[in-house]
């Protein structure tokens, strides 16, 4: 590759590595439903070439260039996987949330159906509509009805189980205006 190629072929991958920038914070945000993985492989044997491209080179300006890019690239690669591992693990939840840079996954307490015990159950609970009322209050300036939010979260608990399971934790979120709580497998 003559200089004039490696300098056109790093602006189109910068434009590619922007475009897949905007792409992972649509997933990131909620907004789409799939991941761009395939499109981050392709890019990372692009760049692939690029980098054996970069050593055939002699000029010392173009070797400079290549590794900007490349460096920028490998920034922006751990931060998106390890975004998706953070998700994968539920140590964060897609959303606004996440691309502003705040995990909104909290863990809690193990809840599973034979070893988790009253006692437990009602501390994931009691935690749980905690946070819900801090946010409502700091969100609305209201107070929540904080015992009929334990209510309501005692009767579902039976239905969390049968949907995912015996272990899990709750996740308090506030994205777009709304508080959610969202039952996560452990």
């Amino acid at each position: 590759m003559s200089s004039v190629d490696i300098q056109a072929r790093v602006t189109v991958l910068n434009e590619q590595l922007e475009m897949l920038d905007r792409k992972f914070n649509a997933y990131f945000s909620g907004q789409e439903k799939i991941s761009p993985v395939r499109v981050l492989e392709k890019l990372k044997g692009d760049v692939m070439q690029l980098t054996r491209a970069r050593d055939r080179t002699a000029s010392s300006s173009q070797r400079f260039f290549v590794n900007s890019f490349v460096q920028r690239f490998t920034a922006y690669r751990t931060k998106w996987e390890k975004m998706l591992k953070d998700i994968e693990e539920g140590r964060a939840m897609r959303g606004a949330a996440l691309v502003a840079g705040r995990r909104t996954a909290r863990p809690g307490p193990s809840v599973g159906t034979k070893a988790a015990s009253t006692g437990d159950i009602d501390r994931e609970i009691d935690r749980t509509a905690g946070e819900y009322s801090r946010l409502y209050e700091e969100h609305t300036g209201k107070q929540c009805n904080r015992d009929a939010l334990e209510k309501q979260l005692q009767q579902q608990v039976r239905q969390i189980r049968e949907k995912i399971g015996g272990s899990f934790t709750l996740d308090v979120s506030y994205s777009d205006g709304r508080i959610t709580i969202t039952p996560r497998k452990r």
